[in-house]
């Protein structure tokens, strides 16, 4: 079979209904709100940026948007950002030419971690998800005494983190019925019927 016009070549019937891609997060029933906050906290002085909420809760494109927009801004000012580092703690830690020594422990290598992220030029996004370690980062990036890079810490996690001094968190909004309505309708480009 080559098409599916050799299928059912006069049926005016469609084995599929014409759907767009996937919105941009801004198109996301409360993502806007999210997007514009986790921006203006990338320009803040804070130890870390928690964006809470399980995997399939968009926390990565939420970010990305904000860390996009922020770049935009500084490209309009004249600046040449540097692009983000992304990845989990271990692939942070690598990038970050964090190692562990003899007699080292967990607990240490976290907080060499979190010293060379805060440090660090570029902007840092951590996706630790259900990491057990996602706590024990918290901690370290709040209780690091060093100066602030050009932009915080940003952790994606499943679960909001105990609050801590420096640390702020945004929740991804979650879609209700509504909201995956909305969200099916821009991508069909039609009224989604309620059941």
């Amino acid at each position: 079979i080559e098409a599916k016009e050799d299928i059912a070549p006069d049926s005016p019937r469609r084995a599929r209904p014409a759907v767009g891609a996937a919105p941009a997060p801004i198109a996301w029933p409360g993502a806007a709100a999210v997007i514009a906050a986790i921006a203006a906290s990338l320009d803040r002085p804070a130890a870390a940026i928690a964006v809470t909420g399980p995997a399939a809760s968009g926390t990565r494109a939420l970010v990305d948007a904000a860390l996009r927009e922020r770049r935009l801004a500084q490209v309009a000012r004249g600046a040449s950002p540097p692009d983000a580092l992304v990845g989990s703690l271990d692939e942070l830690g690598a990038a970050l030419a964090i190692t562990t020594g003899a007699g080292d422990d967990a607990r240490r290598w976290i907080d060499r971690v979190a010293r060379a992220a805060r440090r660090h030029r570029a902007p840092i996004v951590i996706d630790l998800g259900d990491d057990p370690r996602a706590g024990e980062l918290v901690a370290a990036l709040a209780r690091v005494d060093a100066p602030l890079g050009d932009a915080p810490v940003v952790l994606l996690v499943d679960e909001p983190p105990a609050p801590r001094p420096g640390v702020v968190t945004h929740a991804a909004p979650v879609l209700d019925a509504d909201g995956v309505a909305a969200l099916a309708g821009a991508m069909l480009h039609a009224t989604v019927p309620r059941a």
